[in-house]
């Protein structure tokens, strides 16, 4: 079947179009060769809305892939007889390109449910999924004529920013805490430092906030992959603006001219200080601004944090320029029509808020153990695996302790990978995780426990939650002695013989190895039994060499495991030491689970 006829799902689809309230089609199925679409012209009736901005009858192209009921539906407004402006949950509603009859603006019609993917209720069969799109669109214009696409206690959106011609990304790091100090600063511009470490080519990421006069108002703390990273190139001075909210056009469009930007500003009753700003920039080069505003979590509630809009401007007037006089007033009347014109397009530049707890949403630890400076006692595979669960979940200051170098056989369960064979185990989990954050500062210590030397050993005394992995008596006999000054929390995370038990021991303010060992003795009497029952594997050929046999999937799934009891422990109130020991249950199929046990299973059965 040739593209220029639909397909039998097509067909099933349209039909199913057929005596649905308030739906005509204008044009059946006509392929778009520039879209690589199929394309249906259609009007859609709904009740005008308040403000005029959208008419009772409205005309729509719709879009959809070849592999329908596959691929993608996208509806755009037609560029007559539709609206013109944007609206809450719509891509920007540019005038499209000029080899097309629809706008830009397609419409939002997924369920709040998409990201979790199949979890959400879009139909996929062929006769049903268009008409289901055609539900929503219709609800979308309703929900739109009556100002009910964004009401109080919905997450907050910002508005469509075009992006397309982005060439870099800036990271900043805004927080809560960050908030309350800009609240307290009565500067509305000033000067924004920004390198591009060489980690990132297109990222440029922030330093810190100056004011005019170059005091510093707000620095910007970042991890040792940034603050050790060398730079790729120079750094970068721009200039920072601050306005009191959204920048944006009714109902919900962003300004894409720096006229529309001057309207949006005067809306919230200020002007954009341009001109005070760029004074200090005139040097012939591109100027990179960040316009900032406060934001809140819900549509209707207080703001809680601070954006960053960058985008870039060409260079200003400097020095002599032909037809303008060598002054700041007229360098400012060149710049008023040749830069900042009304009609100038504005070079909007993509923007993220690296801040620690904005990129760990997808799931972080509580503050209490994130805010926590921590020590892991061994990195091999459990230690290795219990760090990098800490650090991505949220974990900022680590330190990871361990004398022994990777071999080719920790390859089948370490987080590390054969580049790193030879290698320091500590310092090279540590350089992996350095990388897993942009607020990560792990440290590495090429020794065993406690370090030989000063500098380390004085580190140490300063970490307040200790995390035992080593599996290994002696080990614990040291953390016993060992002189702390800010521990409160104490961990032993060990797994069992084949790994088919998790050991999770935990105590408060100070270690005790006699608490530890008589809580774990009739445990481990039972594990040496197995071992003796079942053998262990060795390694190599030549002198006898036995390893300890777990597979990586095990491993990590009772270290996965061991992270919310962690939690737990800190959380709670309890001041008792406490074992807690999980154990894998085999089922009949492949599936694994674990589960909390409290009795010693008899050995002689």
């Amino acid at each position: 079947m040739n593209s220029q006829t639909p397909s039998p799902a097509l067909l099933a689809g349209r039909r199913a179009l057929d005596g649905l309230p308030n739906v005509h089609v204008l044009t059946d199925w006509t392929w778009s060769p520039q879209a690589h679409k199929w394309v249906l012209h259609v009007r859609l009736t709904t009740p005008a809305d308040l403000k005029g901005l959208i008419p009772p009858s409205t005309e729509w192209y719709v879009l959809v892939d070849a592999e329908y009921p596959l691929g993608q539906i996208k509806f755009f407004p037609s560029k007559l007889n539709s609206i013109q402006v944007t609206f809450p949950h719509q891509h920007f509603n540019g005038a499209g390109g000029s080899d097309s009859p629809w706008r830009s603006g397609d419409l939002c019609l997924d369920t709040h449910l998409r990201i979790l993917g199949r979890f959400d209720i879009e139909l996929y069969d062929e006769h049903r999924r268009l008409e289901w799109h055609f539900r929503r669109a219709l609800g979308w214009l309703e929900d739109a004529s009556s100002s009910r696409l964004a009401v109080d206690g919905d997450p907050f959106e910002l508005p469509d920013f075009q992006l397309d011609s982005a060439i870099c990304t800036v990271a900043f790091s805004e927080s809560r805490e960050t908030f309350a100090l800009w609240q307290s600063l009565s500067n509305t511009c000033g000067i924004v430092e920004l390198r591009r470490p060489s980690l990132w080519r297109r990222v440029l990421v922030v330093r810190r906030f100056l004011s005019l006069e170059k005091q510093e108002l707000v620095p910007t703390l970042w991890g040792t992959a940034i603050e050790q990273s060398k730079d790729a190139d120079e750094p970068i001075t721009g200039a920072w603006l601050r306005l009191n909210s959204v920048p944006v056009l009714e109902p919900w469009q962003a300004p894409s001219t720096w006229g529309e930007l001057r309207a949006a500003c005067r809306d919230q009753g200020i002007d954009v200080l341009l001109r005070k700003c760029v004074n200090s920039f005139r040097n012939g080069k591109p100027l990179l601004v960040m316009l900032g505003f406060a934001i809140p979590e819900k549509v209707g509630a207080s703001p809680i944090l601070m954006h960053w809009l960058p985008l870039w401007i060409p260079a200003v007037a400097a020095g002599d320029v032909p037809g303008f006089r060598n002054s700041e007033k007229s360098h400012w009347l060149r710049d008023s029509s040749q830069v900042f014109g009304q009609g100038r397009k504005i070079d909007w530049q993509k923007s993220e808020n690296w801040d620690n707890g904005q990129i760990s949403t997808r799931g972080r630890l509580n503050d209490a153990i994130t805010s926590k400076r921590v020590l892991v006692i061994g990195a091999g595979a459990i230690g290795a695996a219990i760090a990098e669960l800490l650090v991505r979940s949220g974990v900022r200051e680590l330190t990871i302790i361990d004398g022994d170098t990777l071999e080719v056989g920790n390859l089948s369960r370490h987080t590390l990978g054969i580049g790193h064979v030879g290698e320091s185990k500590s310092l090279a989990v540590a350089g992996r995780l350095n990388k897993a954050s942009p607020h990560a500062t792990v440290r590495g210590m090429n020794d065993h426990f406690p370090p030989r030397a000063k500098e380390d050993f004085e580190w140490l005394q300063e970490q307040n939650l200790v995390v035992d992995c080593t599996g290994n008596d002696q080990a614990l006999h040291q953390v016993e002695q060992f002189p702390w000054r800010y521990a409160d929390f104490f961990f032993s995370i060990s797994v069992g013989f084949r790994a088919r038990r998790l050991f999770f021991y935990a105590q408060r303010s100070r270690f005790t190895v006699g608490t530890f060992q008589r809580s774990m003795r009739p445990w481990l009497m039972e594990e040496l039994g197995a071992a003796e029952r079942e053998g262990l594997p060795r390694e190599a050929v030549g002198c006898w060499h036995p390893v300890f046999p777990a597979r990586s999937d095990e491993i990590w799934l009772m270290s996965s495991a061991a992270i919310p009891m962690l939690e737990s422990y800190i959380s709670g109130n309890t001041a008792n030491p406490a074992l807690i020991v999980f154990e894998k249950v085999l089922t009949d199929g492949p599936v694994r689970y674990i589960q909390h046990v409290t009795e010693i299973p008899d050995a002689t059965q």
